[in-house]
């Protein structure tokens, strides 16, 4: 957490806030280099790249808001100044998509740091006073910035006590912005995609750049995550970004230039089958694991599962290759313009509820139909279609929430428990007949192993079987038609 304090603030002894024990003052000098490319990329992405004297390179990732507190993610890299590492910028290829970086800000900081210490001896929070000197422009720009740095998330009342302290002694939350930010001041560019923060009758070119947008933004950041490993999730919601981007681009492409679009969906295509390659695995092998604590061995599975965990591997190690080639950074380069610029086969001042509203209408139609086809003959395969379906008729009533409202949101909803329901049998499907294979080609103990887990899935396939019904049925309550 950022605070900005008044001239003159003198920070209040931190001592015993929350029981905790205030450490030494470290007071340090140093010298900061911010690289960016020429439009200044990373900034509009809200990241930055930076050479520290006696720290070396960092980078940081765009952050995400938790309450008051912005949670940042933070990776050092040895190197020489004026050299950015090449593992600094791999990390970073998605915002980048080939532009070079150079030095763009330059600034001193007077830092004084005091860690404080929980009662138990664990380290509870950092708090940072920094004066930063701009070394750019004429003149010389000053801030102070205290910054609260939360190291143990158990520490909340140590936290609390902190703030209170610094805010009676003058202290303010408001000024997020970064060192980086406040350094390029009117420099500072606009975000690379803007998000259009939609009125209550938006035009065409409003609303789908609003959805398109969203998507896009979250797979960029979600890449970055997965590049950088510290984030379990990444791949997922990559995933997810991928399979909702190709979905709105079907479900307007009524609106849409039919070959860009298609264009889009089909690189779309590419990059989720190679995020899948990796997130399918990964996900079989947590269930196995999760059926195999359910018979009271939870080792008893480690064999079977080390074989998908190497699978994912290999796969996570194809996917690195992927995302690194010029194919996937043109894919980016592409969606972005896609946000900022789509493109239209009917004019773009239109009004968006009128001409996109019926993509729900499409949507719910294809998954009646392919609901009605499953009923009559319920095979795996056809529950699989449905699935698709519910989650395309999912996806467009979400993206049109905003502009259909709550009749959109709680058909959406349901959509969701009826794409749940499939979703467990698909898994139960995939995994009975993975550790089916498996038990034929594996020596006894495994196979009899391999097969009890088996058995547990055909139990899941057979209770998911039960379950959709009551939900398709849900789901028709609030079909289209009944909107008013």
């Amino acid at each position: 957490m950022k605070l900005s304090v008044p001239e003159g603030f003198r920070r209040p002894p931190l001592d015993g806030s929350g029981g905790a024990a205030a450490g030494a003052v470290l007071t340090r000098r140093y010298t900061t280099t911010y690289h960016d490319t020429s439009d200044l990329a990373l900034a509009a992405w809200a990241c930055s790249l930076r050479y520290r004297s006696g720290e070396g390179w960092t980078v940081k990732l765009a952050p995400a808001t938790l309450g008051p507190l912005i949670a940042r993610s933070e990776h050092t890299f040895e190197g020489l100044p004026g050299v950015p590492p090449p593992e600094a910028l791999a990390l970073l290829a998605g915002y980048l998509r080939g532009r070079a970086v150079a030095p763009v800000a330059r600034a001193t900081t007077a830092r004084r740091s005091q860690t404080l210490v929980d009662p138990e001896g664990r380290s509870a929070l950092e708090v940072v006073d920094d004066t930063v000197v701009s070394l750019d422009g004429p003149g010389s720009r000053r801030l102070r910035q205290i910054e609260v740095e939360v190291l143990d998330e158990r520490a909340t009342d140590v936290l609390d006590q902190v703030l209170g302290r610094l805010r009676r002694a003058g202290a303010q939350v408001g000024d997020a912005r970064t060192k980086y930010e406040w350094l390029l001041a009117d420099r500072r560019p606009a975000p690379e995609v803007v998000v259009p923060t939609l009125t209550p009758d938006p035009s065409l070119g409003e609303a789908i750049r609003a959805i398109l947008g969203r998507s896009v933004t979250k797979l960029i950041n979600a890449e970055a995550a997965f590049r950088a490993g510290a984030d379990p999730e990444a791949i997922h919601d990559a995933r997810v970004a991928t399979r909702r981007l190709r979905s709105d681009l079907r479900s307007f492409a009524e609106v849409l230039e039919a070959d860009w679009s298609e264009r889009l969906r089909d690189e779309l295509g590419w990059a989720g089958d190679a995020l899948g390659a990796v997130r399918d695995p990964e996900v079989l092998a947590g269930r196995i694991g999760e059926d195999a604590r359910r018979l009271g061995e939870p080792g008893a599975a480690d064999a079977i599962v080390a074989t998908l965990l190497a699978e994912v591997a290999a796969a996570r190690s194809t996917l690195c290759d992927i995302v690194s080639g010029q194919r996937y950074l043109a894919l980016l380069q592409g969606l972005v313009m896609a946000a900022r610029s789509p493109v239209f086969r009917v004019p773009a001042d239109g009004p968006a509820t009128e001409l996109l509203a019926p993509a729900v209408d499409r949507a719910w139609r294809r998954l009646r139909k392919a609901t009605r086809e499953a009923a009559s003959d319920p095979t795996d395969a056809g529950l699989h279609r449905v699935r698709i379906r519910a989650k395309q008729a999912r996806y467009a009533a979400e993206s049109l929430a905003p502009l259909l409202g709550k009749a959109a949101v709680r058909f959406a909803q349901r959509a969701t428990r009826l794409q749940d329901a499939l979703g467990e049998n698909q898994d139960a499907v995939v995994a009975w007949a993975w550790l089916r294979d498996a038990a034929k080609a594996a020596e006894a103990g495994e196979a009899f192993v391999a097969g009890q887990l088996a058995g547990l899935e055909l139990e899941a396939r057979q209770r998911a079987r039960g379950e959709w019904p009551k939900a398709w049925k849900a789901l028709r309550q609030v079909r289209p038609s009944t909107w008013q």
